[in-house]
């Protein structure tokens, strides 16, 4: 059976550490009450640049659609309350999840 993830990332630049974790943290609570959640993980690609991610998984693209608007709103106002100016288009997608057996 397919799972599927609401995969991010984005540049919120030198010293951004700190902002990128309050993201995660106030993102995480909308996604762990949606239907089909099933685990996230908060990733550091490079600290010096500040360029930061996630992988959120749920069972089906449905539900991984619906968890993304979901969280819409949220990482609006999160992006306003802490003045996040991120660098470049931060890059969002679902996708499925290949298991390899």
């Amino acid at each position: 059976m397919s799972k599927y993830a609401v995969i991010t990332r984005a540049v919120y630049g030198p010293e951004g550490r700190h902002k990128a974790e309050e993201m995660a943290s106030r993102l995480d609570s909308i996604y762990r009450t949606q239907p089909g959640y099933q685990r996230a993980d908060y990733l550091s690609f490079d600290d010096t640049t500040g360029e930061f991610g996630s992988v959120v998984l749920f069972d089906t693209r449905a539900h991984a659609e619906s968890a993304f608007q979901a969280s819409q709103a949220v990482r609006e106002q999160t992006t306003r309350q802490l003045g996040i100016m991120r660098r470049g288009t931060p890059e969002r997608r679902i996708v499925e999840v290949l298991s390899l057996r």
